[in-house]
């Protein structure tokens, strides 16, 4: 540690080598820390060796996947490979599997103040910071057939092997789908599923409560059951697979069970309010498989523990620049920010051309009244706006829906692509699809419209 701080504190210092930043895990935490580190202004000569490790050749942007497997979002912007996301940047990108990590001085050759990574088939990264960002993997919980019999859809090579199962049913003219959970993943699942497959196909959607999207807000689920039912989908509530058995994803191995990290019941490894590891000062830890213990605050500056927050982009993003920021203040004897969670809102796809937006904005009681109105409601409904409550007394918020909600969507999805050049990737193959959506909204709105106008005249 003492070396590594001593290439920022001491000017009359010989110069030492730059410090060693790996960052294991290439999802929307690692990847984006590494971006974010790179774009940095550093001292002169004290720019760090940014090493991102994964286990796979594509960092996949997850919730574009219904849209890969639709065609409605191409390969390019979904699965680009790391190596041509990082080709602007210094951050070299090694492809292994994390075995484990020993963190304290490393000996050899290749030592440093921090620690070293060992991967599996023996290779061995030395560094002086670690970022741990492996995210989680999902579980089974022990049902019988779940691997033999079920396709998985957390990866781009899920979508490819559902890809080929739905070229096998091409001949079948009333194949059947069902899709198991009743949460976000389950019911835009269920809504692709439900467009791609021919007309004859019965689609079905398990949910083991009373509803689905329990944890979505009220518009959004709303919303999610009147464009299921619109699609045919068949939504059976209150059953789940194996017993009732849930199955939650688990921190990957090498997260926490192969290292010398603190963790809580669930394997995730247990950080303070600045992300940083308890009782290593130099390894940061973010997303699914971090958590910020009770009581954990930022050391000396009376911020206590955030709530444990859900394992989403939208969480792993804001942390990503939380942890770039704080491991340059850390390596630059700068105070640390503890993280501070902004909710932005909920975002689904329904579909190939169709979505469901929930904006975090307040809609006043007269604003919210008259947006329900015979007058304003149906024309503000075929536009794609409405306004809902949850009935807990809390403020009214604005929803969106239909073609209008997925190209909010995909805009704000363009926006976090984790480059400049991905992000006009993104844009442009978003354009030239918004220009082929744009009549069908048109025409999708004046025959909204028209019968919100017969409704209300009546």
């Amino acid at each position: 540690m003492r070396a590594a701080l001593a290439v920022f504190s001491s000017g009359n210092a010989p110069p030492l080598q730059p410090p060693r930043i790996c960052i294991l895990g290439g999802g929307f935490g690692g990847l984006n820390t590494a971006v974010k580190l790179d774009g940095l202004v550093w001292p002169e000569g004290t720019k760090p060796q940014i090493t991102l490790v994964d286990a796979n050749e594509r960092f996949v942007f997850k919730p574009l996947l219904y849209e890969l497997l639709s065609g409605a979002a191409g390969e390019e912007e979904v699965a680009p490979t790391f190596e041509k996301i990082l080709r602007p940047t210094s951050v070299s990108f090694v492809r292994g599997q994390v075995e484990s990590v020993n963190d304290g001085p490393a000996t050899g050759p290749e030592a440093s103040s921090g620690g070293s990574v060992t991967l599996k088939g023996g290779a061995l990264l030395s560094y002086d910071w670690l970022v741990l960002a492996l995210g989680s993997e999902p579980r089974d919980a022990g049902v019988p057939g779940v691997k033999e019999l079920t396709h998985g859809f957390t990866s781009y090579e899920d979508v490819l092997a559902l890809r080929g199962a739905l070229v096998a049913l091409a001949g079948n003219p009333a194949p059947r789908a069902v899709v198991v959970g009743g949460g976000y993943a389950g019911v835009e699942l269920a809504a692709v599923l439900a467009d791609v497959l021919p007309p004859g196909a019965a689609v079905s959607l398990l949910a083991s409560g009373s509803d689905i999207l329990p944890a979505a807000p009220a518009g959004q689920r709303q919303i999610a059951r009147e464009a299921l039912a619109g699609k045919g989908v068949r939504v059976v509530t209150g059953r789940g697979v194996g017993g009732g058995v849930r199955a939650h994803p688990r921190p990957r191995r090498g997260a926490s069970g192969s290292a010398p990290f603190p963790t809580d019941a669930g394997g995730a490894t247990q950080t303070d309010a600045t992300l940083r590891v308890l009782g290593h000062p130099h390894v940061f830890a973010l997303g699914d498989v971090a958590v910020c213990a009770e009581g954990a605050g930022s050391p000396g500056s009376g911020v206590s523990a955030p709530p444990r927050l859900p394992a989403t982009a939208q969480v792993a993003l804001q942390q990503a620049d939380y942890v770039a920021w704080n491991l340059w203040a850390a390596a630059t004897g700068r105070p640390l920010l503890p993280f501070a969670y902004q909710h932005l809102g909920e975002m689904m796809s329904l579909g190939s051309r169709a979505g469901a937006v929930t904006l975090p904005l307040p809609i006043p009681p007269a604003l919210a009244d008259a947006a329900r109105g015979a007058a304003l409601g149906p024309l503000l409904r075929a536009a794609g706006l409405s306004v809902h409550g949850d009935g807990s007394g809390a403020p009214d918020r604005l929803s969106l829906e239909g073609p209008l909600a997925a190209a909010v969507r995909r805009a704000a999805y363009a926006y976090r692509q984790p480059t400049p050049e991905q992000q006009a990737r993104a844009a442009a193959d978003l354009a030239k699809r918004a220009l082929g959506d744009a009549a069908g909204l048109a025409r999708s709105f004046l025959d909204q419209a028209a019968k919100g106008l017969k409704s209300g005249a009546r």
